[in-house]
C-alpha cells in the first residue's frame, strides 16, 4: 500500500463506516531540549484549524509522554477546538524513555562518528538485523495500542503523536502485516506531518493510508548582530 498526498481541505475527507476509525499519526515538531521551536506552534494551530475545516473533529487525543510530542498534539487540537483530556501512552513513546540503554547506545554511536542519532538509526537499520527486530517489537507494541484505539473509537477519528523512525514507519508495517518497501518508508514522514490511517476494526487491518500536506517552513527572524543595528540607526 503506497502513500498517496491528500491536501487538508473539504471534500478529501470520505464518510467513516461504523467500523472504521480514522487515526491521524502525527510526528513531532522539531525540538530544542524537548520543546517544540516557537515558530511550528501557530502552524499546528492553523493544521488543527484546517482539519476542522475540512470536517474533520477529534474525538479524542492521545500522545507519547514526551513534551515534544505532547506539545505537538495540544497546538494541533486547539486548532481543531477538541475538548477532552490528552491521554498518554508509553507504546508511542519514542528511545530515551522506553528503551533507555539503547537509546545511550545509539546517542554514544552518533557522537562517536559525528552523526546525528536520526542519521545513525538510518545507518543501524541497513546494518543491524538486532536493530531491525528491536524497531519492529516497538512497531508491534504501537499497533496493539492502535488496534485498542481502533476498536473503541470505531466511527469517529482520534489524533496519535508519536515520533518519527524510531515509532511510526514501523507501528504501520506491523499493522499492514508486512515488510513493503521498508528501507524507503523510514523517511515518509515530515516533522509535524499527519498519516491517516483507515482502520478497520473487524479485520484489525488498514484499509487506506495517505500523506496529509506537511508543514510549510517556519518563520525564522534573522538574527541582527549589534553591528547591523547600529548600522540602521546611523
Amino acid at each position: 500500500m503506497s502513500n498517496s498526498f491528500k491536501p487538508i481541505v473539504a471534500g478529501e475527507f470520505r464518510t467513516l463506516s461504523p467500523e472504521e476509525c480514522r487515526v491521524l499519526l502525527i510526528r513531532d515538531c522539531p525540538h530544542q531540549n524537548n520543546l517544540v521551536f516557537y515558530g511550528e506552534i501557530t502552524l499546528l494551530i492553523k493544521q488543527g484549524s484546517q482539519l476542522k475545516s475540512a470536517g474533520i473533529n477529534l474525538a479524542k487525543v492521545i500522545t507519547s509522554p514526551a513534551d515534544r510530542s505532547l506539545l505537538t498534539v495540544l497546538y494541533t487540537k486547539v486548532g481543531n477546538e477538541c475538548a477532552g483530556h490528552t491521554r498518554t501512552d508509553d507504546r508511542f513513546d519514542d528511545f530515551d524513555a522506553t528503551d533507555i540503554s539503547i537509546f545511550k547506545r545509539i546517542k554514544s554511536l552518533a557522537d562517536e562518528r559525528g552523526v546525528s542519532i536520526e542519521q545513525l538509526t538510518y545507518d543501524l537499520v541497513r546494518q543491524s538485523d538486532e536493530f531491525v527486530n528491536i524497531l519492529f517489537e516497538r512497531g508491534e507494541e504501537s499497533a496493539g495500542a492502535i488496534r485498542e484505539y481502533g476498536r473503541q473509537y470505531a466511527g469517529s477519528t482520534i489524533l496519535i503523536g508519536s515520533h518519527g523512525i524510531s515509532r511510526i514507519p514501523w507501528t504501520i508495517l506491523r499493522l499492514e502485516n508486512t515488510w513493503g518497501d521498508w528501507p524507503d518508508t523510514m523517511s515518509f514522514l515530515e516533522h509535524g506531518q499527519i498519516m491517516e490511517i483507515i482502520y478497520r476494526s473487524t479485520t484489525g487491518s488498514i484499509a487506506e493510508r495517505h500523506l496529509l500536506e506537511p508543514l510549510p517552513p517556519p518563520f525564522i527572524p534573522p538574527v541582527i548582530t549589534e553591528e547591523e543595528q547600529a548600522e540602521g540607526q546611523e
